[in-house]
């Protein structure tokens, strides 16, 4: 049988403390003075000090319930920051098409692109991508992986045959090495990045294929 995972089941909560264990060492800690990562995703959350693990990863309905017995004075720490590290805007910065049918994501993940000095268009489908590639010509395509209409890979075969652009692609299931693997080698993909992004990795990412 495989390992349930653990369940954190202590938590102190005042106006202004909140003490809980960590979901992945289950070292105990006061939230509240912990530092928070700034993971590309909707809303952020805090680091273990003792492991270096956020929780963003971890299931939906365990990120809920860490928000939902947060005291009201941590709500702000909850919020998307603004990324930490910025490059200076180019006069004709490298464009990126950035594909998400999450609006959300598309919103956020195109705060951050700019922020780190491109510019960037959004499509909410591997259609409306196509159409806009072939007239913006973009550098750089990010999508993600798991898209109604098109799979987030045929788009990026698709990419790869009909422009030179370079394209990144985004999952939060298919994680395994060997699907890495297979985005390389079938798809053409050129970057490969598990969601919910790290600020850093996408940033070195851009850094890389814009090179």
């Amino acid at each position: 049988m495989s390992a349930q995972p653990f369940e954190p089941s202590f938590s102190i909560v005042t106006p202004d403390i909140y003490v809980t264990a960590c979901p992945s060492c289950a070292a105990l800690a006061d939230v509240s003075q912990s530092p928070w990562c700034d993971c590309v995703t909707k809303e952020r959350t805090p680091v273990c000090e003792s492991c270096g693990e956020c929780r963003c990863k971890r299931p939906v309905k365990e990120r809920l319930e860490f928000r939902m017995r947060a005291p009201k004075s941590l709500m702000s720490l909850f919020r998307q920051p603004a990324p930490r590290l910025t490059m200076a805007p180019a006069l004709k910065a490298p464009l990126v098409l950035l594909v998400d049918d999450d609006e959300e994501i598309r919103l956020i993940g195109s705060h951050v692109i700019r922020k780190l000095g491109y510019r960037c268009i959004t499509a909410g489908s591997g259609p409306e991508a196509l159409v806009m590639a072939a007239g913006e010509q973009p550098a750089v395509v990010i999508t993600d992986a798991l898209m109604p209409k098109m799979d987030g890979r045929d788009l990026c075969r698709f990419i790869k045959k009909s422009s030179d652009a370079k394209v990144i692609i985004m999952t939060a299931l298919y994680t395994a090495p060997h699907y890495k693997y297979e985005a390389f080698k079938s798809y053409g993909a050129d970057g490969y990045l598990a969601k919910p992004i790290e600020f850093a990795a996408l940033q070195s990412t851009l850094e890389r294929l814009m090179a």
